[in-house]
């Protein structure tokens, strides 16, 4: 992969290939992660940004968080730890005010674009609702705010750097299997249920102050013997979000893999192995890309969809 770092001033600063990178991409973080060190023979600038490509895509795009110059006995080395571009919005507080029929177009003019995004992703209609941006909300969660309540995606921020609302999956599919000439090879696989993610009943009350007026269940949780009950202050809507986000925060199956990073955030996957079996209707919820002494591995997070 191919690393260029920037001044403030947009000037490029030229460093040889790195002897240790992690990068860590997951759906529950807003902004991606990566951590990466350079052999240092000299004085470095202020470095402003790093993105990272493979080949011709895109790989990361982020700000750098820490700078750290470190001279041992056994070296050099600059070590670089960056977010991406989404920590600009997660980092900035947004204006309290109080839209009436909002676009996607017009809270990204407001709250993204400043900050020197590409585009979005996603209908730029106005929708008949209110958006109340209230004290302390940053600029990612008015974003995440209309999104959710009216598109009913969570948005995410590509390398590209453009905010995707679309809520669609990328064309394609990752299949792991060490037998197939065109699947990913592996050399790990775990599959894991996390019963204690699970919600059994989650009881709705629409404001505070009134009754709660519709429980939700999980049948899967029932039939596992699962109880776990809980009451928040939301609309039907938001508590369905929130019971199928820990369905699907229940059932995790890792795979490491040697080389680089295959597919993107969301495709969907599948795995086979001779002794777990196929794994179906999985998507991609996550990596963490690792490059150090030892060699080249991604190890992939997946969450099955079927929840």
């Amino acid at each position: 992969m191919n690393y260029c770092c920037y001044t403030v001033s947009g000037q490029k600063v030229d460093l040889p290939p790195p002897v240790s990178v992690r990068l860590d991409v997951h759906e529950d973080a807003p902004a991606d992660d990566m951590t990466v060190v350079f052999p240092l023979a000299g004085q470095t600038p202020a470095i402003a940004s790093i993105r990272v490509w493979d080949g011709e895509k895109p790989v990361f795009s982020g700000i750098v968080d820490e700078q750290l110059a470190q001279v041992t006995d056994s070296g050099a080395v600059l070590k670089l730890i960056a977010r991406s571009r989404a920590a600009l919005l997660l980092d900035n507080e947004a204006m309290p005010q109080e839209y009436d029929q909002p676009s996607l177009a017009q809270l990204y003019q407001r709250h993204a674009e400043p900050y020197g995004f590409c585009g979005f992703v996603g209908n730029s209609g106005t929708f008949d609702t209110r958006l109340k941006v209230t004290k302390g909300m940053s600029q990612w969660q008015v974003i995440e705010e209309f999104c959710i309540r009216c598109f009913g995606t969570v948005p995410f921020v590509t390398a590209e750097d453009y905010i995707d609302c679309s809520g669609a999956a990328p064309k394609g599919q990752l299949v792991f299997d060490n037998g197939g000439t065109a699947a990913v090879p592996y050399l790990t696989v775990a599959y894991r249920d996390k019963f204690y993610k699970r919600v059994s009943e989650l009881y709705i009350q629409p404001k505070a102050g009134q009754a709660y007026t519709a429980v939700l269940h999980d049948d899967r949780a029932h039939k596992l013997g699962i109880q776990r009950r809980r009451f928040v202050v939301s609309n039907n809507y938001r508590g369905k979000r929130m019971i199928d986000s820990a369905k699907r925060k229940a059932t995790e199956i890792t795979v490491l893999c040697p080389g680089g990073i295959r597919g993107a955030l969301k495709m969907p996957a599948v795995v086979r192995d001779p002794v777990l079996g196929v794994m179906d209707k999985l998507s991609v919820a996550g990596w963490t890309y690792t490059l150090d002494s030892g060699g080249e591995t991604c190890a992939y997070l997946l969450r099955k969809e079927d929840i």
